[in-house]
């Protein structure tokens, strides 16, 4: 049996000593887990319930997808927009070219053109020279106004202005032609031609004689003679 000076005043038994180390030092009592509990905030479900958390994923997803398209669209139209400017650069350099290129052709007819009107100056230039500023007259047609004998001859000729109005003289020459002395000069004379407008006429005659002319004829009354008409213009 226990002592009952073992047991305690109501009869349970003492208490245990504390615990100690190796050296005796008491070691501190091991806390009992408490008793008390941490009590947490309830949280209350939202008010729906999962249906509500369902229609604000739609509505995200809704918002998404139009800021993709509005996004998508954006892109869409500075892409557009860019082409279209590398369109109208295109179009802009093609008709730039061309431009050049009808400015070459016609910088090459100007100086063609430039060119044919040298020429053409040139050409007035030499028509101008070929003008006469004076009178001058040529001879159209010539004969013997009667028989031309040993004392004479009487010639005569029509002449034509083919330059400006003026006077002129026409000089005719008597030559032989026969006998030995065939081409020679045996008589001349001299008629002055009127004022006479451009392009006009005008008829003249003399009467040529000379000692070799009666000479011609004293040694062959049968001979034959010629007519040399010239013109003496200013």
């Amino acid at each position: 049996m226990t002592d009952p000076q073992e047991l305690g005043a109501e009869g349970a038994p003492p208490p245990e000593p504390p615990p100690s180390d190796a050296w005796g030092s008491v070691l501190p009592a091991a806390v009992p887990p408490s008793a008390t509990s941490v009590t947490l905030p309830a949280t209350t479900p939202p008010a729906g319930g999962p249906h509500r958390l369902g229609a604000r994923r739609l509505v995200s997803l809704i918002v998404a997808g139009l800021l993709m398209v509005v996004v998508i669209g954006s892109l869409g139209f500075f892409v557009a927009n860019d082409l279209g400017l590398r369109t109208t650069v295109h179009s802009l350099t093609a008709e730039l070219g061309s431009a050049r290129a009808s400015a070459s052709a016609d910088q090459l007819k100007i100086t063609g053109q430039q060119t044919q009107l040298g020429a053409d100056q040139w050409a007035i230039s030499s028509l101008k020279a070929q003008i006469p500023t004076q009178p001058n007259f040529i001879v159209s047609a010539q004969g013997w106004q009667g028989p031309c004998g040993a004392y004479s001859c009487y010639p005569d000729g029509s002449f034509v202005n083919t330059g400006q109005a003026g006077e002129a003289v026409a000089i005719f020459k008597v030559t032989a032609s026969s006998g030995s002395s065939a081409g020679s000069v045996l008589a001349t004379c001299s008629a002055s031609l009127p004022m006479t407008p451009e392009n006009g006429t005008a008829d003249a005659s003399c009467t040529a004689s000379s000692a070799n002319l009666n000479q011609y004829f004293d040694d062959d009354p049968s001979g034959q003679v010629g007519l040399t008409v010239s013109v003496q213009n200013p």
